[in-house]
């Protein structure tokens, strides 16, 4: 068994004025990973690209954002047990905020987007690893006792 590190998650929130709300993104029902599913941002890293701009690329590929407010480092590290590649996957989170006048263009790989509360998304994720990164943005990305240790400085 192998143990590789080639996968990212990326949490997207903006301030809107009821609130924190997540990006969620519905995988279309024809892919063959996960069909017809709600799902954070997730993206596979390309040969010799880092995390970091494999979240620039990806999350400009899956919805069009270009502009963010901040980018944080999430202190979590999602792991997977992998069948079909026989390994154990990590991917490293982080978290992306946008302004609340963002235009989303889903990518072909979904078929639709919402932006949702933290209780809804969380209750929409089927992988658990999505919901544990949606709550760890929640209590320590969105904490401002601790976000300031996360924040990437660009």
């Amino acid at each position: 068994m192998d143990f590789i590190s080639n996968t990212i998650q990326i949490v997207v929130f903006s301030r809107f004025q009821e609130g924190i709300r997540y990006l969620l993104l519905k995988r279309s029902p024809d892919d063959d990973v996960y069909p017809g599913i709600w799902q954070i941002c997730t993206g596979t890293r390309e040969e010799h690209e880092t995390p970091l701009l494999a979240l620039f690329r990806e999350l400009e590929e899956e919805t069009g954002i270009v502009n963010y407010l901040n980018i944080w480092n999430v202190p979590f590290v999602a792991s997977y047990h992998s069948i079909k590649r026989n390994s154990i996957c990590f991917s490293p989170v982080f978290a992306v905020e946008v302004s609340n006048q963002t235009k989303i263009q889903i990518s072909n790989e979904h078929t639709d987007f919402m932006w949702t509360d933290i209780t809804t998304a969380t209750k929409m994720m089927f992988i658990p690893s999505y919901a544990t990164s949606l709550n760890i943005v929640e209590s320590f990305i969105l904490n401002p006792k601790s976000s300031h240790l996360f924040l990437i400085n660009l």
